[in-house]
């Protein structure tokens, strides 16, 4: 299912008819898309990760403003083609800012088809990679078994210099102390990676106020008072995983419901508490934002990246819950013949999309 969608201003009146559909805001943007395509530029601009076109610095001009950007779909279609066609005519109709001719922001007349399949020369492949790998990050750290920090860093030649397997290092980013399983055909750059810890400072858990503090209530009720500075600390020291801290905070005893596929760091949360100072679930935020929210039937609300992992840890059905999102309470009574658990646990929970 294809549709055309437009941004409005709600700040801006406009009330005037195109093709039929009557505008009451001003738009500043029209576009072609399925699925939840039609968010995508609000979430980046939310997430901060976005480039500073003239569409992305207005949306955030609006929610600086206390508001947010209107979005409608004002045509929907099987065919991508008239989809397409019709996406030119609204633009074309309500006019481009960049032509003195209207107001929408568009840089092109649309109807384009989307890139299928494309592929990049080996000779570009390389370039690209080229200049990726050769660039210093300043956001990267590492950590030998030593202690010794390493920073400002190429990461693909360090590996080199120190003869480390430059893939296992990239993969273990932010997942605290390389571990490596030593079997027969292991090769030595592995082994070398032993003890390392890979830290890329822009994906860390950040701190969105400057003075939170943060209680950590033990099962046998011995209470620890945290800020942002020494909370990771705390949890490699205790052996606790501090993503489970974070799925948790604010809901109470931590009861992981599915031991068996979880990691020894999560299982060590049970019983944990963790409060936030004021009570709110979004005192502390990932760089790559929570992607959904979850409210349970005993109303205890979740902010979730990962929502496989979640799903696992509380015996919950990811297929459900992904065929319900942003629908409501889950209410089916076909669950209740269904002989998987998973499913029937999902009864009565809520999932939305941020």
């Amino acid at each position: 299912m294809f549709y055309v969608y437009v941004y409005m201003d709600p700040t801006i009146e406009y009330n005037k008819m195109h093709y039929g559909v009557l505008f009451k805001y001003e738009p500043f943007y029209i576009g072609k898309g399925k699925g939840d395509r039609c968010n995508h530029h609000l979430k980046k601009v939310l997430r901060g990760n976005f480039k500073k076109t003239e569409k992305n610095k207005r949306i955030k001009e609006i929610l600086d403003s206390g508001e947010s950007p209107i979005i409608e779909k004002i045509l929907i279609s099987n065919s991508e083609s008239e989809s397409l066609n019709r996406e030119v005519d609204f633009i074309i109709d309500i006019g481009r800012v960049d032509r003195n001719k209207g107001t929408l922001l568009n840089k092109c007349d649309g109807g384009l088809w989307p890139l299928k399949n494309y592929k990049h020369s080996t000779e570009t492949l390389r370039k690209i990679s080229e200049s990726r790998n050769a660039a210093l990050h300043e956001n990267f750290k590492l950590i030998s078994p030593n202690g010794e920090i390493y920073t400002d860093i190429c990461l693909l030649n360090f590996c080199e210099e120190h003869n480390m397997n430059y893939q296992k290092i990239r993969k273990s980013k932010n997942k605290g102390i390389i571990k490596v399983r030593k079997t027969v055909n292991i090769n030595e750059s592995t082994l070398n990676c032993e003890g390392w810890e890979f830290i890329d400072t822009k994906r860390d858990m950040v701190d969105v106020s400057d003075n939170n503090i943060y209680t950590i209530i033990s099962p046998c009720g011995d209470v620890y008072e945290k800020n942002k500075n020494n909370i990771i600390e705390f949890c490699e020291k205790m052996s606790l995983s501090r993503r489970t801290f974070m799925t948790y905070r604010n809901s109470g005893k931590i009861n992981i419901k599915n031991k068996k596929n979880s990691n020894i760091e999560t299982i060590n949360c049970e019983g944990w508490e963790f409060i936030s100072e004021d009570g709110s679930e979004n005192i502390i935020e990932s760089i790559r934002s929570i992607k959904y929210k979850l409210i349970s039937p005993d109303n205890s609300v979740y902010f979730v990246n990962n929502l496989l992992k979640f799903t696992i840890d509380n015996s919950l059905s990811y297929r459900t819950l992904q065929t319900f999102m942003d629908r409501g309470k889950i209410k089916n009574k076909e669950f209740l013949i269904r002989k998987s658990i998973e499913i029937k646990n999902t009864q009565n929970w809520e999932i939305v999309v941020l």
